[in-house]
């Protein structure tokens, strides 16, 4: 990692995870150390990050970048809605609870278990990865109050302190320890002033088992920074404060469209918690990733499709019509369905209608229901499921989804294209 895309995560983190992380007080910061030349910023900002003190790299900041970074995160916790601050941190709150109580039945997971190569490490390292999400969901941060006064330097003194002591006592679970081990490289960084003169000056930064890089440092304010984040910094916070003054804090149907979801969401994580058997928990998870589609086309554009979620073999729960919305392409369950052949005029078993390729007319698709479909919208996104109804006007197909099902309601005139999958 070089010194100044160091110093770039540095300022996302700033800017962008006041909005994601917490704080647990763990006292305040003692790096307040100055650097009187650019080769001791460089090795006093490598080993204070080393040691996990992130708020170092803060304070190393010139004032009125310290400034314009905490305006900009206090401007944005202003421009949040309250109330859906704090039912997104119950929802992860929730999302915790999940990790820690059903730990078995998640690595039992046909979709989990088919991902780890060893059962036994991932057990061992299952609560620390449960620390590292809890120090962001028990934080000072879960009240939006708190983060339109957010204090940066103790934020990181003492919730960037502690993620990132979490992170290494995970790493040290593993057998490679990867985290470890970066951590001691960048602690060996070794930098040399190449040439001078006045306030800049170009560095030549080696850490162990990389090549030498040089890097033009100046001094900004009493305070040797990279160069390049100095160049950029006027331009990134106006475009930064352009997209904030973008933000709307008034948006009453958007408010409503994610307190939704996030019912959705916390209704899901309700029903696992509650799973007493891998099961019920399996049924749970196929529900949810329904959940998941449907947040999904919450997003899109269309002809208002209606979608239900049901665990399999019970009756579809949790009806939902999705306003202007269409579905979009679920997760791939094997082939793309096949794509129509122009006028081959192919006549389909037991019926007397013409097709294409396959493809059957949405005003005859009454003749094949309990038949799957390759699904095309006026959008272009293509869908796959079973025929399990023509309504009037709205067809409507279902689909299995891990361990549960999911329906999808289409309009004729929104279909652009219906092809039969043999």
């Amino acid at each position: 990692m070089t010194a100044c895309r160091t110093w770039k995560i540095l300022c996302l983190v700033v800017l962008l995870s006041a909005g994601l992380v917490g704080c647990k007080a763990k006292g305040g910061s003692d790096s307040n150390a100055v650097a009187a030349t650019a080769d001791e910023a460089v090795e006093l900002m490598a080993r204070n990050l080393a040691d996990g003190k992130p708020d170092a790299l803060w304070n190393s900041l010139p004032d009125s970048y310290r400034a314009d970074a905490t305006e900009l995160v206090h401007e944005m916790a202003g421009k949040v809605d309250v109330e859906l601050w704090s039912r997104s941190f119950r929802v992860l709150s929730k999302a915790s609870t999940l990790l820690r109580d059903k730990r078995e039945f998640i690595l039992a997971h046909p979709m989990v278990a088919g991902q780890i190569k060893d059962r036994d490490e991932a057990e061992r390292n299952w609560d620390s990865v449960v620390d590292l999400f809890d120090v962001f969901v028990d934080s000072e941060l879960s009240d939006l109050n708190k983060v339109r006064n957010l204090d940066i330097e103790r934020f990181l003194a003492t919730t960037g302190r502690e993620f990132m002591a979490e992170l290494s006592d995970a790493s040290k679970l593993t057998a490679e320890n990867g985290y470890g081990e970066s951590m001691n490289k960048l602690r060996k960084t070794k930098a040399k002033v190449i040439e001078s003169s006045g306030d800049s000056a170009t560095v030549e930064i080696k850490r162990p088992d990389t090549p030498a890089i040089r890097e033009d440092w100046i001094r900004v304010e009493g305070r040797w920074i990279p160069k390049e984040l100095a160049d950029g910094w006027s331009t990134q916070m106006a475009d930064a404060r352009s997209k904030l003054a973008l933000m709307s804090d008034d948006d009453p149907e958007s408010k409503q469209k994610a307190l939704m979801q996030l019912a959705m969401i916390e209704g899901a994580l309700d029903s696992l918690i509650a799973a007493n058997t891998e099961a019920e928990f399996n049924a749970g998870i196929g529900a949810m990733m329904g959940m998941a589609m449907a947040a999904a086309m919450a997003n899109g554009e269309g002809n208002g499709a209606t979608i239900s979620m049901a665990p399999t073999g019970q009756q579809p729960f949790m009806p939902m019509t999705m306003g202007n919305t269409q579905a979009p392409a679920p997760p791939s369950a094997g082939t793309p369905f096949p794509a129509p052949s122009p006028g081959s005029g192919k006549t389909i078993a037991g019926n007397d209608i013409k097709v294409s390729g396959d493809r059957i007319p949405p005003n005859e698709a009454h003749k094949y229901v309990n038949q799957v479909f390759g699904v095309t919208d006026r959008q272009g996104r293509e869908m796959r499921g079973r025929l399990q109804s023509v309504d009037g006007d709205a067809l409507v197909f279902e689909r299995s989804v891990g361990g549960g099902t999911i329906t999808f309601e289409y309009a004729k005139n929104e279909i652009a294209s219906l092809h039969l999958i043999n």
